[in-house]
């Protein structure tokens, strides 16, 4: 299965406040997100290096998938870090462009 990776927004930034840490949550998946890597893996570092210079700060969240697809959901995390691209979450959640393409 081939798909393109892109970061999830569940929001609007402009609605943000600076002072408070963006919620970035995934589920592990080296290596793009990896707890153990320095700055937690490749799509953790995209979301960073795109958002850090606009003033943003981060909270990281590794929690199964489930949670953190719920939680971005509801309104709990902010950001999916890496995501593939489905017509169902395009109705609640708004895509980044893709950065990578990867296959399972």
């Amino acid at each position: 299965m081939k798909g393109l990776t892109s970061i999830l927004f569940s929001l609007l930034f402009s609605t943000i406040s600076l002072a408070e840490p963006l919620q970035i949550a995934q589920d592990p998946w080296p290596p793009f997100v990896d707890e153990t890597a320095k700055g937690y893996g490749l799509s953790i570092e995209v979301v960073q290096a795109a958002l850090k210079p606009k003033g943003y700060q981060f909270e990281i969240n590794i929690v199964p998938w489930a949670r953190a697809l719920n939680g971005v959901k509801n309104g709990r995390y902010n950001i999916l870090a890496a995501a593939w691209y489905t017509e169902e979450r395009s109705k609640y959640l708004t895509y980044s462009d893709s950065y990578i393409t990867n296959e399972v």
